[in-house]
């Protein structure tokens, strides 16, 4: 169940409602429709927890950001072997962000790899898809995060959850004179230390 709830979010509240008004590729303007969603996610008592379920914890730039439909429901791969099946299509607005990786503390990721992140939410068209537990990855921003890649061919990572897997270091610059790190979750009351970045580079190198 656990690892279910990596792959997409288990919605415990969606609220429709239609206010405001979007332009559509026609340059006419159409009633927006706005559809409010909360996760319900497993939250980890310590980083070293939280290190265990990633994949990859990565320092990474944000390249760039746009949102598109992705099918939220992907069976497991022995399902796949076993029956034959196809994937469901369920498709949810998502936004997807294009990552270069700056350091490596976990995983098979290296220096300069180009990848996406994705997560639920976004608009397009006259649908504003408001995701209330999306983490903002700033365009620009150097950041550390734990991820969870999935092993399917050209689908972009997950946070590992949304409240504990973003920090910035707080002078905002990776590589400046301050060392301290804060979550781009002010809900997250799990601190990240740069000493725990540095176990966890030692125990992968080893």
């Amino acid at each position: 169940m656990k690892k279910l709830l990596l792959i997409f979010i288990a919605t415990s509240t969606m609220l429709t409602a239609a206010c405001g008004n979007a332009i559509n590729n026609n340059g006419t303007q159409e009633e927006l429709t706005t559809i409010f969603t909360l996760g319900d996610y497993y939250l980890h008592s310590s980083v070293s927890n939280l290190a265990s379920e990633a994949t990859d914890i990565v320092m990474v730039e944000v390249l760039d950001e746009r949102t598109e439909y992705i099918n939220i429901w992907l069976p497991p791969q022995n399902e796949l072997e076993d029956t034959g099946e196809g994937f469901q299509e369920i498709y949810r607005i998502h936004t997807v962000n294009q990552l270069r990786v700056l350091e490596v503390f976990e995983g098979n990721k290296e220096l300069g790899d180009i990848f996406e992140v994705k997560q639920l939410g976004g608009q397009m068209g006259n649908i504003d898809f408001v995701n209330l537990d999306k983490v903002a990855l700033p365009i620009g921003d150097e950041l550390i995060l734990f991820l969870y890649s999935l092993d399917i061919e050209n689908m972009p990572s997950v946070l590992v959850n949304p409240t504990q897997s973003a920090y910035r270091f707080i002078d905002g610059r990776a590589r400046g004179t301050g060392y301290e790190l804060e979550s781009l979750n002010t809900y997250n009351d799990l601190t990240l230390t740069l000493e725990d970045l540095i176990q966890i580079s030692n125990k992968f190198s080893n």
